[in-house]
């Protein structure tokens, strides 16, 4: 890995962009990023910055994906956890979700990312819909997955098999990476000496928190 300051010549014919730096230095990435020449048309991007964007006047919410999409114009994927970067780096056993634009970007970082020692799940959202509105974006992807649900390697879709559509979830991933912050203090907080009743309390209200939020 060669560490570098100079965009344009980082970028230069590049077709997959990670971008991983604080949130709060995203809007000069994209300034950068944002002159003509710098970026390779039909370049992809993925971001694993967490969070969340709120607008303070309209209270609007903006994931980091969509912010970079919508400024440089890339399909941009989000990637999640649960991992610790310093176990990644020391190739210990590690997984990580991807939501993804389309099924082409699913299968393309989960090319990219995968190995023996760091398992990669390509996210697709489950909807349960009649046969005659049945469709799908993929459907050879579509099919392969049924094929191995109805071949009953999945006995809990087993029953759901023709009643599934699968689409992804780019949203859902960059949501629940700033949410998960919320999970974390309250099992934080559990750790305390206190009761079990307290203790469960605090467990669940985080997920009230998450659903009021």
């Amino acid at each position: 890995m060669v560490q570098r300051t100079d965009d344009d010549s980082i970028l230069q014919g590049a077709t997959l962009i990670v971008f991983c730096v604080p949130h709060q230095f995203l809007p000069p990435v994209i300034k950068e990023l944002s002159k003509p020449g710098v970026l390779t048309e039909g370049a992809r991007a993925i971001s694993a910055i967490k969070g969340i964007e709120v607008d303070t006047k309209s209270h609007d919410i903006y994931t980091y994906p969509s912010i970079i999409e919508k400024k440089l114009g890339l399909p941009c994927s989000a990637l999640g956890g649960a991992n610790i970067a310093l176990e990644v780096a020391n190739e210990e056993f590690c997984e990580t979700t991807i939501g993804c634009p389309s099924p082409k970007d699913c299968a393309l970082w989960e090319a990219v990312f995968s190995t023996n020692m760091f398992r990669v799940h390509a996210v697709v959202s489950l909807a349960l819909l009649s046969p005659p509105s049945y469709h799908s974006p993929d459907p050879l992807r579509v099919e392969g997955i049924r094929g191995e649900v109805e071949s009953g390697r999945n006995r809990k879709l087993t029953l759901f098999s023709k009643l599934l559509v699968f689409q992804t979830d780019v949203a859902g991933v960059s949501l629940s990476g700033a949410l998960k912050n919320i999970v974390a203090l309250g099992a934080g907080f559990s750790d305390l000496r206190i009761t079990l009743s307290c203790r469960t309390w605090l467990r669940t209200n985080t997920l009230r928190t998450i659903y009021r939020v």
